[in-house]
């Protein structure tokens, strides 16, 4: 008979799921469900019936964290169902968006989900508090590098938290001359706190090579936007890194036919795969690691990382270093984008048609893909949202699997302990699963068969 031992709930995740780890009738490992019961939301059906121009606020409501993103990838899908083309000026805000956006959610995670486990040795204080008390430096620049985020967030969207200034052909403000020497002023702060998580990064690489090469390792394909000369999060091609070494770049508007989803029973998160070599072959992953192994940024930290893991790596711990390289690369493109300057042209007139349009951006997690189907008034009659996590599900499992392949061999059920299961669900984390973000809502249609005397 299966037994079964779970880690219930996952945590330092956002969301709710838990691990089904099963052992056969020997006691031998057998393998790891990874199972999201974070509750259907149902946005996707929300959004039908709804006016264009009200998505991109509803959208950034989707999630407590990713709200800017969210909100980009809508906006863009509707301007393509209409064929708007949003000014330059706009572009730019939006970019900024963004970027202050994967600012606040990668330190988030660096820090406060991640480093515990790396930093904290004894298990009862791999938390905030024992990182605390160990790393007093680390946690007080990772709060001031935070607040930054939610600075320019607030700046640019009107709000820190679900904002309000995207709209179909633009936005309905740009900067002024004090919000620009307000931006400025954080960025050169920023610019100094970061320093502190670089160090702490350099130093994990170096005291935990071995657990970040190898621990939880798979083999995929990495999928993301096309990453140019600074850190790209919106307006570009899309990337297919397959593993054995070949890059195919494709319009956005492919990646509907590239990808397919499967359901499963344990869980409400639905498994992408490639559609082209099926579900065995076909396992993808999106996100930091995503664009970090196919950029070419001028940076110091990447440097370093190239000589622990060997980009293209497929480590799945390295998620974590490539989170910092990130955040360093995303206060670059910001101050780059600042000194460009933005512009006073930020809206376009816009005309609601019947269409159909697709969004992709780089949410902080990976690649965020909304479309969504008009009528001539302009209202949705068709919505789909695919999340970084979605996509990323199959691979979360696959890699808890593999770290506990590696952490069991020799052990039977009864000899399984805390510390066992802690390592497993560290491998979970490395991919900062956003689970509210991830499920859908399904429709069942059932079968009722009359009753025949």
């Amino acid at each position: 008979m299966t037994k079964s031992v779970y880690v219930d709930p996952a945590t330092r995740v956002e969301g709710h799921a838990k691990l089904n780890i099963q052992f056969n009738d020997a006691g031998a490992f057998e393998k790891v469900e990874f199972q999201c019961y974070e509750p259907p939301r149902g946005f996707e059906r929300l959004f039908i019936g709804m006016i264009g121009e009200e998505v991109p606020r509803l959208a950034a409501k989707i999630c407590g964290i990713c709200y800017s993103a969210h909100c980009v990838a809508a906006v863009q899908a509707i301007e393509n169902a209409w064929g708007v083309e949003p000014p330059e000026d706009a572009v730019k805000l939006r970019e900024l968006m963004l970027l202050a956006n994967l600012l606040q959610s990668h330190i988030l995670h660096f820090t406060f989900l991640a480093m515990p486990d790396f930093l904290c040795d004894n298990p009862q204080e791999k938390n905030f508090v024992g990182l605390l008390n160990k790393h007093k430096e680390l946690v007080e620049s990772s709060v001031k590098l935070r607040a930054v985020g939610q600075k320019l967030t607030e700046i640019l969207g009107g709000r820190q938290i679900h904002p309000a200034t995207v709209v179909p052909g633009g936005m309905t403000k740009s900067l002024n001359k004090d919000e620009v020497e307000k931006i400025t002023a954080n960025i050169n702060e920023a610019k100094v706190l970061v320093e502190t998580l670089k160090n702490c990064a350099e130093k994990v690489m170096e005291a935990k090579a071995s657990l970040l090469e190898k621990f939880g390792k798979i083999d995929s394909h990495f999928l993301c936007l096309q990453q140019k000369q600074h850190l790209t999060l919106c307006n570009a091609d899309l990337e297919l890194s397959t593993r054995d070494g070949r890059i195919i770049v494709m319009k956005p508007e492919k990646y509907s036919k590239l990808v397919r989803e499967r359901v499963v029973d344990y869980s409400f998160i639905k498994q992408p795969y490639l559609d082209e070599t099926g579900l065995e072959d076909g396992l993808i992953r999106v996100g930091s690691l995503a664009r970090v192994n196919r950029c070419e940024w001028n940076n110091k930290l990447l440097r370093k990382f190239d000589k622990a893991f060997s980009r293209p790596s497929q480590s799945t711990l390295a998620y974590n270093i490539a989170r910092a390289i990130e955040i360093e690369e995303c206060l670059k493109r910001i101050e780059e984008i600042i000194n460009d300057g933005v512009g006073k042209h930020f809206r376009e007139t816009v005309k609601p048609r019947e269409g159909h349009g697709v969004g992709i951006v780089e949410a902080p997690r990976g690649l965020l893909f909304h479309y969504y189907s008009t009528d001539r008034q302009g209202t949705v009659t068709e919505a789909n949202v695919i999340a970084p996590t979605t996509q990323n599900a199959l691979a979360i499992e696959k890699s808890a699997d593999a770290a506990a392949q590696e952490r069991f061999a020799g052990k039977t059920y009864e000899r399984i302990n805390r510390d066992d299961l802690n390592s497993i669900e560290m491998v979970v984390r490395a991919y900062d699963p956003c689970l509210s973000c991830s499920v859908h809502l399904v429709q069942i249609k059932r079968r009722v068969r009359k009753w025949k005397k």
